[in-house]
């Protein structure tokens, strides 16, 4: 028993399969978890403590309505995002990143005539 492989239709169908995710990656929804800092904690490297949204919930202080450092009592701020950079940005970068030997090698067979 023989098996052939059509190799016109396995690149096709790679293709097709990351155009597809690529598509999927833009249409999907995006959650962000908030990062709050204290800035005026520092541990022993120089570091900020850092909470995200769920574990912040029961650090509010009933006094002023915001969230409040459990180790100094200075209150908490989101953290600012990285240079414009959003979370959405990052996932298609790493994407790129990622499959490119694969779509180097995808363009490469574009010129070669398959059996």
């Amino acid at each position: 028993q023989y098996w052939r492989i059509d190799y016109k239709q396995l690149l096709d169908t790679s293709r097709l399969r990351i155009h597809r995710m690529k598509e999927s990656l833009q249409h999907a929804p995006t959650e962000k978890v908030t990062i709050y800092v204290c800035g005026e904690c520092e541990d022993a490297e120089g570091n900020h403590p850092s909470w995200d949204e769920f574990e912040v919930q029961g650090m509010i202080d009933m006094d002023t309505m915001a969230f409040s450092c459990p180790m100094c009592s200075g209150e908490l701020q989101p953290q600012a995002a990285e240079a414009g950079q959003s979370g959405e940005q990052d996932i298609h970068l790493r994407l790129q990143s990622q499959l490119e030997r694969i779509l180097q090698a995808l363009n490469r067979t574009e010129d070669i005539v398959l059996p």
